[in-house]
């Protein structure tokens, strides 16, 4: 089982340990969707990604993401990056400062990574051993099926539902699924 090692008003970041005697250098940071939220991967012992990595000697980041408010509509993707992403990063290599890092997203959390990743200075980068996506689309020039929820007029659905709070109910998100 996993405890908290970070935690900020968009995020708590949950560290896994290894069961195995032998650690492996390199920890591994996971970036879940803000969706599915990070138990998506950790469902059922018998299918947990977790459990497997911890059981191959992994040391497991998770990064879990708050459920948004009303008083939340005011952040933004510039807000994912640096209080999700960078500060898990930052954490990360003040607890395992001579380690370099992989990192895995899934789904928009795999989009996320990897702009957070390119954005990041040279020598940053440098501290970033690999990077694995499931199931990312980083190329929105053909969306394929979703094209209907992110046309014009749906947008401007989802934005007059939405109003001035910042957060649209999750049944809207039930739509798209």
């Amino acid at each position: 089982s996993g405890y908290v090692v970070y935690k900020n008003d968009l995020i708590e970041l949950i560290q896994y340990e290894p069961n195995t005697r032998t650690v492996k250098k390199n920890p591994l940071l996971i970036v879940p969707p803000f969706i599915n939220k990070f138990y998506i991967l950790d469902l059922q012992e018998s299918n947990s990604l977790v459990q497997h990595l911890v059981s191959q000697g992994i040391t497991v980041f998770m990064i879990s993401w708050k459920n948004p408010t009303p008083q939340d509509g005011h952040l933004t993707w510039d807000d994912y990056v640096t209080k999700g992403v960078f500060s898990s990063i930052d954490t990360i290599f003040d607890i395992y400062p001579k380690s370099r890092l992989n990192i895995s997203g899934y789904c928009i959390g795999g989009t996320l990574a990897a702009m957070s990743i390119a954005i990041l200075s040279d020598v940053e980068k440098e501290r970033i051993s690999s990077l694995t996506l499931l199931n990312t689309l980083l190329d929105f020039s053909d969306v394929g099926e979703i094209t209907h929820f992110i046309s014009e007029e749906f947008v401007q659905y989802l934005n007059n539902m939405v109003g001035t709070n910042g957060v649209f109910p999750g049944s809207v998100m039930s739509m798209v699924f």
